[in-house]
């Protein structure tokens, strides 16, 4: 889940910064396929952590 969410996280920032290579500014759409990737791994990683901390009536 870990690599996921570094995985998610990482292709995000890339794709985010990929047009600042070219001195232009990224898109709306863009930013937002972005944050969606991003906050996806971020869902991920939070589902984790919630099914090991959580009681075990949660975790079944």
């Amino acid at each position: 889940m870990i690599a996921w969410y570094a995985g998610t996280g990482l292709t995000a920032i890339g794709c985010a910064a990929w047009p600042l290579r070219g001195r232009d500014l990224p898109s709306v759409v863009r930013l937002t396929l972005c944050c969606a990737l991003f906050f996806a791994g971020l869902f991920v990683v939070r589902f984790g952590f919630y099914m090991m901390h959580m009681t075990y009536g949660l975790g079944v």
